[in-house]
């Protein structure tokens, strides 16, 4: 994950203070106060797709523990071929960068297929 994306946490009793962040396993980021009910945090990056803790902090102590997953993006360059006939098998080639892996799927329109790599 290239990170800049927001977490939008929801919940009760959030205090607004100058230590309010939020940590993703070793990454740690201040935590943008909304309101009582609502907490805004900035997703740092990540190298590789894994799943680390998450966690809010305020006046030193935990507040929330849950697992947040950070997932690689693909960016598919090229799909062949570009049409298909209607209620037809085709098989696609897809062109891509970013960390084609064996778990990912394909999904058109409500059919879903795993891709092979």
């Amino acid at each position: 994950s290239n990170g800049g994306n927001f977490v939008n946490v929801l919940g009760k009793n959030f205090v607004e203070s100058g230590d309010l962040s939020c940590h993703f396993g070793d990454r740690v980021v201040f935590a943008q106060f909304i309101d009582n009910t609502y907490i805004r945090c900035s997703i740092p990056p990540a190298t590789q797709s894994e799943v680390v803790p998450f966690s809010i902090f305020s006046f030193g102590m935990e507040y929330q523990h849950m697992n947040f997953t950070y997932i690689n993006t693909l960016n598919v360059v090229k799909v062949e071929p570009n049409i298909c006939a209607t209620n037809s098998y085709c098989k696609l080639n897809l062109w891509g960068e970013g960390g084609f892996t064996d778990d990912v799927q394909c999904r058109l329109g409500k059919s879903v297929s795993n891709l092979k790599v």
